[in-house]
């Protein structure tokens, strides 16, 4: 066999290997980037578990302090660097009971409860049964 018809005779084969190494080399491209996709994913999963922990941190430090200024009377105070921490109260929302039931003078038109007008009886010292005042502390942190 002359060498040409010899090379001629591998071409064939060099060409498929020449292609199915382009396929080979875009399905590793693709799996790479899935596997890239996957490992962002991962990290953003893990900073979102991170956010949620420390989030709960903070909530818990927040109802901490606010007890600890609550227990030993402190509604203000200044620190060193100018951070000025305090509890304020809110003001005392109406609890209504479930099943309580009230003078029709109560009620409007739709048969809704005015909580307004039994709030304004109540603070007036018209004794009403089913509900009371209820007041809350928020804890604030500001600084300078």
């Amino acid at each position: 066999m002359l060498p040409q018809k010899e090379v001629e005779g591998i071409i064939p084969t060099i060409q498929a290997i020449t292609l199915e190494n382009l396929k080979l080399q875009s399905q590793i491209a693709e799996k790479e980037d899935e596997l890239r996709n996957l490992y962002i994913n991962v990290e953003i999963q893990d900073l979102k578990n991170l956010l949620k922990s420390n989030e709960a941190m903070e909530t818990e430090l927040r109802e901490k302090g606010k007890n600890m200024m609550i227990e030993n009377w402190l509604k203000e105070f200044e620190m060193l660097d100018g951070t000025i921490v305090q509890i304020n109260k809110t003001p005392g929302a109406l609890i209504i009971e479930e099943g309580a039931t009230f003078d029709e003078k109560y009620y409007r038109v739709k048969k809704e409860i005015d909580k307004t007008a039994i709030k304004k009886d109540f603070n007036a010292g018209i004794p009403l049964e089913g509900c009371y005042i209820q007041s809350e502390y928020r804890f604030i942190i500001k600084s300078k």
